[in-house]
């Protein structure tokens, strides 16, 4: 998603390069790849860069490969060129837009590069780095929190790994999620110290602090299953893609002047058998104190007092104590 909003670009497994516009949703440059190897030629991470006010459009695209690929273009042409190549295979990777730099993970690992993205030759630059005995655990996922000010992984023991991110990075606390939940699939920060988990099978919970990870809220099945994030470039705006796929007749046809951007998106590698149900989901802050209300109508005050304990409501405890002792004596009575 490009810095204005006006661009959608948007990678294949296979290695294909589409940009859209996201006004229309119309094709303005389509880039085939030049095998089918899904490991080498899919896409860890895109991202645009340069100044909106410009008549061109920067897109980098960074694969599994290692090679870091930029691609110039205006709306009637392009032109790319293969930057740079990593040493390793990458797992996941995460850009820091605002300091122009590109968290990695290599394969099968638990250590995490950082490079600065520079217009010297040379265009990265290592500027720090965690290494870390792998003991068959690996890290599959990362997000940075809008403040810069931490790092989380996600690792495949389906435990939270939260990092102090200065000069150079430092473990803070390992959380691990309960094993009888549902694979992690996506996460990221809501804000500075609350990140979210989405879980395989539709479900959520929420996790806050800054030294420790104090899980606060768990919702089962609020989605369908592998639900996807995305966010807004240089916006705190965290939006979901929840999709309902179902299986449909030989003899059913779409009307392609009416799909959308994101079913534009989708079907691309999606089985032709299959339609796509999807909502775009704008996900919004609640107030502790509306969320204390409603655990305490719902009679679960062990979960108002987690709350509170999270969000350091302590003036609320009593309140809630008082008004349990309440509902257990006319219970009694």
């Amino acid at each position: 998603w490009s810095n204005n909003g006006k661009f959608i670009a948007y990678g294949h497994w296979s290695g294909a390069v589409c940009v859209y516009s996201s006004i229309d949703g119309q094709v303005l440059h389509e880039l085939t790849t030049k095998s089918l190897n899904r490991r080498e030629d899919s896409f860890v991470q895109m991202w645009f860069s340069g100044s909106d006010a410009s008549q061109f459009i920067d897109l980098l695209c960074l694969k599994r490969s290692g090679e870091l690929i930029r691609y110039v273009m205006s709306i009637d042409d392009i032109a790319s060129c293969a930057d740079e190549k990593f040493e390793y295979s990458i797992a996941c990777a995460i850009i820091d837009e605002n300091l122009n730099q590109l968290y990695v993970v290599p394969f099968d690992t638990k250590s995490i590069f950082v490079w600065k993205i520079v217009d010297t030759k040379p265009s990265i630059i290592k500027i720090k780095e965690i290494r870390e005995d792998d003991n068959d655990v690996y890290i599959y996922g990362l997000s940075l929190s809008p403040n810069e000010t931490f790092l989380a992984a996600i690792l495949s023991d389906q435990s939270v790994v939260l990092y102090q991110n200065d000069e150079q990075l430092h473990r803070l606390t390992n959380l691990k999620i309960p094993e009888n939940r549902s694979f992690i699939c996506n996460f990221d920060y809501w804000d500075d110290k609350t990140l979210i988990l989405f879980y395989s099978d539709g479900s959520m919970s929420f996790h806050e602090g800054t030294k420790s990870l104090e899980e606060y809220r768990y919702k089962p099945n609020q989605f369908n299953a592998w639900p996807r994030l995305c966010h807004r470039p240089l916006s705190n705006e965290l939006f979901l893609i929840d999709c309902q796929i179902n299986p449909i007749h030989d003899d059913e046809n779409d009307d392609e002047q009416h799909v959308n951007i994101v079913t534009r998106l989708f079907r691309s590698f999606q089985d032709s058998t299959e339609s796509i149900n999807e909502r775009l989901i704008l996900l919004e802050h609640s107030d502790p104190c509306r969320l204390i209300e409603n655990l305490i109508s719902s009679g679960d005050y062990g979960g108002a007092l987690r709350i509170c304990d999270v969000f350091d409501r302590k003036d609320l405890a009593d309140q809630i104590h008082e008004k349990e002792a309440r509902s257990s004596s006319s219970q009694i009575g």
